[in-house]
């Protein structure tokens, strides 16, 4: 890869850490970091770092600023003969304003503006003819049973139980949250692979993410009809290189879809630690260019999101942890770090993340 390599999103490590992985850190190819911790594996992998808060997600001249900033801290990044590009983590969902404006300015190595803005349609799922909990626009006559929606939450965040606020509203089913990830390319869609996926509630945030296990077995057909998703998806929307397609699995074994993610995920990086490559296909497909070759992993990681309850100052890094920043201090609800594990199966690695999650508390 030439040319420097803006990594921008709301924790942009994981993304970091895989373009190192792929050779993409060189001299000449400098790595930056923009993101809102910091932490210390983040500035281990890349060669500058921008504080963007993540209240400033949300607007796009703050975001711009952060990465013309970013890129006045390394000679490298500013030679004139190299191009540029930014890669898009996660923070952006339901904010085209701020991808229109990023991509008007630099070129984006993710998928085009028009796409992520078709991406959070309330009734995409309906109008494509794909099974979805029931939806509408409109306040329903009895909230019990729904929920509420923000187009541009991310991490569950969005997602809480029904007011008269809005302004999407949708019905809870209850199931196995779920995840497939996927490459969309020019000739289709490569699935890479279903995930596990759990919530870590609080009474504010009922829905919080929590974390997720690669390699889910979901059984065949469970998996061949959301693998139809998301290739009827990707045609439909134009998605191009690394995406993932949530869903929950409900107690009668039907699978609903929930949301589409068009960029990399967090799960990116369970497959990538231990088979490199997610970035090489996601470049190839949003270039148009064949897929090189990549074979998944085997057996299951896991990573779970540990989140402070009570204001703390961080000192010794726990075992298996990512995300660390030494000496920072936490609020109470804030992350604290991520957790890894591994296992034969993705059930397995989830119980080992959590239960480990909980004693790094």
């Amino acid at each position: 890869m030439s040319g420097a390599l803006v990594v921008v999103g709301a924790s942009v490590r994981a993304l970091a850490e895989c373009a190192g992985r792929v050779g993409w850190r060189t001299p000449r190819s400098p790595i930056l970091a923009v993101d809102a911790f910091g932490d210390d594996d983040t500035r281990a992998v890349t060669d500058a770092w921008q504080h963007l808060p993540l209240s400033d997600l949300a607007r796009p001249a703050r975001v711009l600023r952060a990465i013309a900033q970013v890129l006045d801290q390394t000679a490298a990044a500013r030679t004139v003969d190299d191009p540029m590009q930014v890669l898009l983590g996660g923070g952006f969902d339901g904010r085209p304003d701020v991808i229109e404006a990023i991509a008007s300015r630099y070129a984006l190595l993710n998928n085009l503006p028009p796409v992520w803005r078709a991406a959070r349609a309330p009734m995409l799922f309906v109008d494509a003819g794909i099974p979805t909990p029931e939806t509408r626009l409109s306040c329903p006559a009895r909230l019990s049973g729904w929920l509420c929606k923000r187009p541009e939450g991310s991490a569950g965040i969005g997602v809480r139980l029904a007011d008269v606020d809005g302004p999407i509203w949708q019905r809870r089913v209850a199931g196995r949250p779920a995840s497939l990830l996927f490459c969309a390319h020019r000739d289709g869609v490569l699935a890479l692979g279903f995930n596990r996926q759990w919530c870590s509630p609080t009474p504010g945030l009922p829905f919080r993410w929590g974390g997720v296990a690669s390699r889910a077995d979901l059984g065949s057909a469970i998996e061949r009809e959301v693998l139809a998703w998301a290739t009827r998806l990707a045609g439909q929307l134009g998605l191009r290189g690394l995406n993932s397609l949530d869903f929950v699995v409900g107690r009668d074994g039907q699978p609903w879809a929930l949301e589409i993610n068009p960029r990399p995920s967090a799960s990116v990086e369970l497959y990538d630690r231990d088979a490199p490559g997610l970035l090489s296909l996601h470049r190839a497909a949003v270039r148009g260019e064949p897929l090189p070759n990549w074979q998944a992993p085997a057996g299951s990681r896991a990573l779970a999101v540990v989140y402070a309850e009570r204001p703390l100052r961080t000192a010794a890094r726990p075992a298996a942890a990512s995300d660390w920043r030494c000496g920072a201090r936490i609020r109470p609800g804030a992350p604290l770090c991520s957790i890894h594990a591994v296992a034969p199966t993705a059930e397995l690695a989830a119980r080992r993340a959590r239960r480990a999650a909980t004693i790094a508390l």
